[in-house]
């Protein structure tokens, strides 16, 4: 198994977001920052994470990333239509009982 030993951190200076980045040392890391930008602080940003991990990340650019919502149209038993969020899809299993149920 990986070992989680490395950081990602946000360095903001003035309340906005200068560089992103990864590291193993947070301490040492924001002591280089200071050099450049004075006055900055470093803010980590989830928890330590495998090597591999934190580089898809700052490939990505330190996004994070969200579920895209769905919704659709549902008749109500008054006959109205209403807006109902319906999930983001699943997965053909071939295991109906893992499928959501729905109460009529």
């Amino acid at each position: 198994m990986a070992q989680r030993d490395t950081y990602k951190y946000q360095l903001k200076e003035a309340g906005k977001i200068v560089h992103r980045g990864i590291t193993n040392d947070l301490e040492r890391r924001e002591r280089e920052h200071q050099a450049e930008h004075p006055g900055s602080r470093i803010k980590q940003v989830g928890r330590q994470t495998t090597r591999d991990a934190a580089l898809k990340w700052e490939r990505e650019g330190g996004k994070r990333r969200y579920r895209k919502r769905r919704y659709g149209l549902m008749r109500t038993v008054a006959g109205r239509l209403q807006r109902v969020w319906v999930g983001v899809g699943l997965k053909a299993t071939g295991d109906d009982d893992k499928a959501p149920k729905v109460n009529h």
